[in-house]
């Protein structure tokens, strides 16, 4: 669902799932909404540009 933030990266998550396992660290709230304005301003730009 739509939020105001990503939260899944912002507060990061852990879990196993039908024999895969899965963690994703947190992540500063500050760099992932200007990586997230500068994707929306420039939607070609690269991740070595974000």
């Amino acid at each position: 669902l739509p939020s105001m933030f990503p939260n899944l990266l912002v507060n990061g998550s852990r879990g196993i799932a039908i024999g895969m396992a899965t963690e994703m660290p947190p992540h500063n709230l500050g760099e992932i909404i200007d990586a997230c304005v500068y994707k929306i301003k420039h939607p070609k730009a690269s991740y070595s540009e974000l």
